[in-house]
């Protein structure tokens, strides 16, 4: 929850914002912002100047009532002066261009076209982010891409952390590492970990210090999907996410955005760095992949259905193949046994491992249709056997 007392650190550096006059300074090197934030993010101390009310709504909507982690008494000011430069919607333009990366001559820049981008000085520990007008209709782009993509590049070079895409868990000072690709779970698990008591470090981002293994992050929101609601029990936690503003990643992946600073009572976000004791690699299970999109009663139909045509075919192979070695040849003394309870065997264990794996339990569901496999193949391997020993 958000300390009703947690108010932003404001200055006013001006009386009034400077008009620009593109003819005499055509850089806007005189421009002042008139508006100053001050956030302690990351284990450093961030400084955000505008003009622009918007802009530092946003600022402080992802970085305010955060715990001020520092690693260290004395920790350097970085300086992030935000701009909004006048510009008509480009038409037809439903998402924002992605942004493109470059580097050179000391300058990190991230460009998503001429009127939105930023550059980054990290020596000088100062970055410049400039939005059109209209891009302010696209907040969580802004916030997400260009304000978040300065505050993480000046932390990781300005303090000589390394940016982990994963999400931190943990307790009493000491955390666990969930590593894995996107759809992977990191964030499910970790709302499990909020939800059981633990202290909540990132979801997204984590932040370490290599000498130390010190990690820091922003525990601002939570992303999750709407299929992972099914794995919360508690109805006020469900009702929590799904009332929360859905966004879209560039994959085209709708999630919920749900403020962790508010709207619940369970756990905490980490109030000082943790000390990696652990990390967990993430990986989606291979039945999840094979049925994407169905819920459990799908799956549950999806898995009978299989059962029964597997058990269908074995029958007709073992009955086709028992009619045919009758008309073709009488019966030997040492012939194998009919093969009617190897079949009835087959279907049973079958039916046992499909079982399984519509519960979710591929491990079990291997050894039983592991074992329907050697019990419909036993009577071949036998007679084979019987007729070498001749």
């Amino acid at each position: 929850m958000r300390p009703e007392d947690d108010r932003p650190a404001m200055m006013f550096l001006n009386n009034a914002p400077a008009r620009w006059d593109p003819a005499a300074d055509p850089f806007g090197e005189r421009l002042r912002p008139t508006v100053c934030v001050r956030r302690q993010i990351l284990g450093g101390r961030f400084r955000f100047e505008s003009d622009s009310v918007e802009l530092l709504d946003l600022a402080e909507a992802a970085y305010g009532g955060l715990p001020a982690h520092q690693f260290s008494a004395v920790s350097p000011e970085f300086r992030i002066e935000m701009r909004v430069v006048p510009r008509d919607a480009p038409e037809g333009q439903d998402v924002p261009p992605p942004v493109r990366a470059q580097a050179g001559a000391g300058v990190l820049c991230g460009m998503m076209d001429e009127s939105n981008y930023v550059v980054i000085l990290p020596a000088q520990y100062r970055a410049l982010v400039v939005v059109s007008e209209d891009m302010l209709a696209y907040p969580y782009h802004v916030r997400y891409e260009l304000i978040e993509f300065a505050v993480f590049m000046l932390a990781a070079r300005g303090l000589n952390l390394v940016p982990l895409h994963g999400a931190c868990i943990g307790e009493d000072g000491l955390g666990v590492l969930l590593l894995g690709s996107s759809g992977a779970g990191k964030s499910t698990l970790a709302l499990h970990g909020l939800l059981d008591g633990m202290d909540f470090l990132a979801e997204d981002g984590v932040f370490v210090q290599p000498d130390s293994l010190l990690a820091t992050g922003v525990a601002n929101f939570l992303h999750v999907k709407q299929d992972a609601l099914r794995f919360l029990d508690d109805g006020a936690v469900r009702d929590w996410i799904a009332q929360a503003p859905v966004i879209h990643r560039r994959s085209g992946v709708a999630k919920f955005e749900a403020d962790l600073r508010e709207g619940h009572d369970q756990g905490r976000p980490a109030p000082e760095p943790m000390r990696i004791a652990a990390a967990i690699f993430v990986n989606k299970p291979a039945y999840e992949t094979l049925y994407v999109g169905l819920d459990t009663n799908d799956l549950n139909q999806v898995s009978i259905a299989l059962a029964v045509l597997a058990s269908a075919a074995m029958l007709s192979s073992a009955t086709t193949a028992q009619t045919t070695s009758q008309t073709t040849a009488p019966p030997a003394a040492n012939a194998t046994p009919t093969p009617d309870n190897a079949v009835m065997l087959t279907i049973f264990l079958m039916a046992l491992g499909w079982y399984f794996w519509a519960r979710r339990k591929p491990a079990l569901a291997g050894v039983f249709i592991a074992l329907a496999t050697s019990a419909k193949l036993w009577p071949a391997s036998s007679k084979f056997s019987l007729d070498c020993s001749k």
